[in-house]
């Protein structure tokens, strides 16, 4: 007598990985097949894709050409915190739409707010020689203070200046200031020792 082999989900799912399952958005990624999904289903997107009301409200704001402040912040390089701020000083109200009353842009605006941030950019704004005379002695340190090749301060300052004017991040920060890490760096010890704040009184 011959036994018929007993079903198991496990195996189930085993063989199901194998055949291979792909999300449905066309991304190219697989669909991890669980045992429960005997029972519910095989999924048709992997968690992260998987279509959402919110989602299809951006999808159908994107197929018009406006976008979001989220894709704004992203297109333009700025802090997420930034865009609200920028947009109300240079364009004012804008459209909010949908469920969550998303604001929008469009290309126009979107070209305004760019050229703006291009003008603030522009490295006539660092600092002059009489406003380094000023914050010089605040932020230089002795020679024994100083190891190894360190950045001059009014780079640095220039470098966080530039960061505040414009309200990009600091990965977009151009390449004619010192290193990311280092103007980060001293940024935040400034702040911590209100060295920051004395600049910023002196410069007005």
């Amino acid at each position: 007598m011959q036994l018929t082999p007993q079903f198991s989900v496990a195996t189930w799912a085993e063989e199901e990985n194998a055949k291979g399952h792909f999300c449905a958005c066309g991304c190219g990624q697989r669909v991890h097949v669980l045992p429960m999904h005997r029972k519910s289903g095989i999924p048709k997107y992997i968690p992260e894709h998987r279509p959402t009301r919110y989602g299809a409200e951006i999808q159908a704001l994107h197929a018009k050409s406006l976008m979001t402040a989220t894709d704004l912040a992203k297109e333009l390089r700025l802090q997420r915190k930034a865009v609200q701020p920028l947009a109300d000083e240079l364009i004012g109200d804008t459209p909010r739409v949908g469920s969550r009353q998303i604001r929008v842009f469009t290309p126009r605006q979107v070209a305004k707010l760019r050229a703006e941030l291009a003008r603030r950019a522009h490295p006539r704004h660092d600092l002059t020689d009489a406003q380094w005379e000023k914050v010089a002695p605040i932020v230089s340190r002795p020679p024994k203070q100083r190891s190894g090749r360190i950045p001059a301060e009014r780079d640095i300052i220039n470098a966080i200046r530039w960061i505040q004017r414009t309200g990009a991040s600091w990965e977009a920060m151009p390449d004619r200031y010192p290193p990311r890490s280092t103007c980060q760096a001293h940024f935040l010890a400034w702040k911590l020792d209100g060295t920051w704040a004395r600049v910023c009184r002196v410069l007005g």
